[in-house]
């Protein structure tokens, strides 16, 4: 059976087929610069159908970070790299106790294959400090 091609959607209500594809926008690349040397061509950020009911079966109830996790991508206040090299986690603050951390798999060349969201879930914040000595890419100022 012939996959079908992917058809691109800039409205989350319409991620309704496995084939489709969310449109988020585009990584800066100075934020993985530390994980991956991206070109001007291979910058756009997505979603896939697949990975949005793959969050949405968690029982902890992570979906209902899913807008965060969109503003994250676009706008984190700490990357880090991680122990996979092709995955970036993004973080956002969520309050003095935490962030929501967000996973994205990076594509180290431009392919037919953009850059996605893998997962996201909150992150205690003792966690995400500990971590910034030997992980931390990028911090906003």
């Amino acid at each position: 059976m012939e996959a079908k091609p992917r058809y691109y959607v800039n409205d989350l209500a319409n991620l309704t087929e496995p084939h489709h594809v969310l449109l988020i926008g585009s990584i800066c690349p100075e934020w993985v610069a530390g994980i991956a040397d991206l070109t001007a061509d291979n910058l756009e950020l997505v979603l896939t159908q697949p990975r949005l009911q793959y969050i949405r079966s968690k029982a902890d109830g992570r979906i209902r970070f899913l807008d965060l996790a969109l503003q994250a991508v676009l706008d984190p206040d700490e990357v880090h790299r991680n122990r996979h090299p092709n995955n970036a986690i993004f973080y956002k603050r969520l309050g003095p106790r935490g962030y929501l951390k967000v996973v994205v798999w990076l594509q180290r060349e431009k392919t037919d294959r953009q850059h996605s969201i893998g997962d996201f879930y909150p992150r205690d914040a003792v966690r995400v400090e500990r971590a910034r000595g030997a992980m931390l890419v990028w911090r906003k100022a």
